[in-house]
């Protein structure tokens, strides 16, 4: 429901927009929000990079792939942001407000980032160091074997076994060593500033973007990622695959791999069975869908509907 200009509470059930209306409201913000943010890095708020890096993931998303070319390279070639070398990727995880960072958010001193908003409830809870904690990603089967071939690449690395017979929790699982925790501030693991948007996302969607437009340069785009992440990469000449395998090493924990798949027209299949470890919290079952599931758009509860009955509820679902 988009709702462009103040209204009195009596005028403001309005009918649900098309998602065609949501993106061209998003599309307008973004180039207001254009003229009126500043250049300069301001860590943990938008600023006119952050903006404009948003405007390419649109861009990217809506298939528009010229203009998302266009906004990354801007970023990439103009912006004071840079991706940090490979011997400091582990802890830039640690750092906050590094050069790599383009958007942040900022946790505070009191706030966990696992049960705060209800991540708890997706990850699997791990013991490392302290009680109760949490906060910790499980790297699928398929994800670790992303890198059988990749020794040397340091995404790779950032997996931790709790051993059975070790000190932690003792439950033979891996997971995910990527969010270590705010070490400038002195937090744990559990307190992270989540990374919204990072330049290295400029570099990849320049290299999906500049391949589906013609542009000359987006193998470039592609290793450079490649080889940050690991100095012995070889070059290759991008494909589509390769560009979102590397989207799937570079941004595990980071909520962009759901969308990649829906907006590439693809299937999610998970299926716990084919490895024990593969599962956070109770998410032990197998599942498949397509890109044009009514499953991706989840329901509107019945309370919602009652109490707003102008929301149209979305397909595939009974009342």
């Amino acid at each position: 429901v988009l709702i462009e200009t103040p209204v009195a509470p009596h005028e403001s059930r309005l009918p649900r927009s098309t998602v065609a209306q949501t993106y061209q409201m998003v599309q307008q913000d973004l180039e207001t929000a254009l003229g009126l943010l500043s250049k300069e890095k301001n860590t943990g708020h938008f600023n006119w990079w952050a903006a404009r890096l948003l405007q390419a993931r649109v861009h990217l998303y809506k298939g528009e792939y010229s203009q998302a070319y266009t906004a990354a390279v801007d970023v990439i070639d103009n912006s004071p942001y840079r991706y940090v070398p490979n011997n400091e990727y582990r802890d830039y995880w640690g750092r906050e407000g590094d050069d790599e960072s383009v958007l942040e958010l900022l946790v505070s001193t009191d706030g966990d980032i696992d049960p705060d908003g209800g991540f708890y409830t997706i990850y699997h809870n791990l013991w490392f160091g302290e009680p109760n904690s949490g906060g910790s990603l499980i790297p699928t089967k398929k994800w670790r074997e992303l890198f059988t071939n990749t020794p040397n690449d340091v995404r790779g690395q950032m997996i931790t076994y709790d051993d059975p017979n070790g000190e932690g929790k003792k439950t033979g699982e891996l997971w995910l060593k990527k969010f270590i925790g705010n070490v400038d501030r002195g937090y744990t693991f559990r307190r992270n500033n989540p990374r919204v948007l990072r330049i290295t996302e400029a570099y990849l969607i320049a290299a999906e973007a500049g391949l589906e437009s013609g542009a000359s340069d987006a193998s470039d785009y592609l290793n450079i990622i490649r080889k940050r992440a690991d100095p012995t990469a070889q070059d290759v000449v991008a494909t589509i695959d390769l560009i979102q395998q590397e989207r799937q090493k570079e941004f595990i924990g980071e909520g962009h791999r759901f969308f990649d798949i829906m907006r590439r027209g693809g299937t999610i299949t998970r299926d716990i069975a084919e490895d024990p470890r593969d599962y956070a919290g109770g998410a032990g079952y197998t599942n498949s869908f397509d890109w044009d599931s009514y499953q991706v758009a989840l329901p509107i509860s019945r309370t919602e509907r009652l109490i707003y009955p102008e929301l149209q509820q979305n397909p595939g679902y009974k009342e």
